[in-house]
């Protein structure tokens, strides 16, 4: 019966309280309609979501009920997929993905999970979300940017045939819902300061604001299948800086509809340490030519960190005394070096608040 709907049309992702057809599958022991779903192209990775707001595996729970043999077909099939040869599509989006976040010390991990879960989505054909969120200056921007071809030097997701579109919330609200109701499927789009445009509570939007953009994810969500990437410091969803989110304040802040569909266990950006920064730091200059003494480049690292900038201000740091180097005729053949002495004056002269 089970293959005849799904040879008949019938999608092995629709939804049903929250959980997929696989789930109820496993949970029965049917492995052979387990084998059915997964041959039609179910989804294994998030079937469905706990009540603390993690999404659960096949395998996982294949492996609370202790199900021998639907776990070792599962573990197959992964490895199968693992190994299975790349299109080139695939081939092109991971090279552009790699060298599009080169140089992001201490988010190795992420990065991975990223490559994987964009790679997933690629090749499905369901609406994925994922709520990425940390205190400013971790990173969550510029890897927005890096990844829709924003940031000079980096080629993003688009040379590699993908449609990745990065819009600010400090936009405005209209721009960003226009955007949403034109975004083509199988889209990428990452909304920044997504957070103060969903909340009316963060004083950028009415509550009527709110309400419309919420509704045009929510309907956008289930009509085509677009890549959601919401991206902000949600820090009134964590009750203070360094706290996890919590679940029943996303559905409060959100609403359940939308709530449900978002990923966020795994999509933290943690603070930088200061070591991880000052190699992020010589990465970004050696892309420039501009050198700077070992306690320069220390000083202007703790700078950035201090004011909640990390990165980002390193980079807009590094732009602008390269600026003034140039205006000074300096050239990289000459051995011109950023000093502590010219750091320390450029800090006390156009950022006095850090002196």
């Amino acid at each position: 019966m089970v293959e005849l709907l799904l040879n008949h049309g019938s999608n092995p992702n629709a939804e049903v309280n929250g959980g997929k057809p696989i789930f109820l599958a496993i949970e029965s022991n049917q492995l052979d309609i387990v084998k059915a779903l997964v041959n039609a192209g179910s989804s294994i990775l998030n079937i469905a979501r706990s009540s603390n707001g993690h999404q659960i595996s096949a395998l996982a729970l294949a492996k609370f009920h202790g199900h021998d043999a639907t776990i070792l077909y599962l573990q197959e099939s992964d490895r199968a997929k693992s190994t299975k040869k790349l299109t080139a599509l695939e081939r092109d989006y991971s090279l552009n993905l790699t060298m599009s976040l080169a140089g992001l010390e201490g988010l190795d991990s992420l990065k991975q999970r990223l490559d994987i879960d964009l790679q997933d989505f690629i090749a499905g054909s369901e609406s994925v979300g994922r709520l990425f969120f940390g205190e400013p200056g971790t990173g969550k921007t510029e890897v927005a940017q890096r990844l829709c071809g924003m940031r000079e030097g980096y080629p993003g997701l688009k040379q590699a045939g993908i449609n990745a579109v990065y819009v600010s919330g400090v936009d405005g609200r209209f721009e960003i819902k226009k955007i949403i109701d034109d975004i083509a499927p199988h889209s990428i789009i990452f909304i920044d300061e997504a957070d103060k445009c969903l909340d009316p509570g963060a004083g950028m939007v009415s509550a009527a604001d709110a309400i419309q953009l919420h509704h045009a994810l929510v309907t956008h969500f289930g009509r085509k299948p677009i890549y959601w990437g919401l991206v902000g410091t949600f820090s009134a969803l964590r009750g203070g800086a360094g706290r996890e989110i919590s679940h029943q304040a996303l559905e409060k802040t959100l609403g359940r509809e939308l709530a449900s569909r978002l990923d966020y266990i795994d999509w933290c950006f943690h603070d930088w340490p200061i070591e991880n920064l000052l190699r992020a730091a010589r990465a970004t200059v050696a892309k420039r030519g501009l050198q700077y003494d070992d306690e320069a480049l220390l000083m202007l690292a703790n700078h950035c960190l201090s004011t909640g900038g990390a990165l980002r201000s390193f980079d807009n740091i590094d732009r602008a005394l390269g600026r003034q180097f140039c205006i000074a005729g300096w050239n990289p053949e000459n051995g011109s070096r950023v000093s502590a002495d010219i750091a320390g004056s450029y800090l006390m002269r156009f950022m006095p608040e850090s002196s």
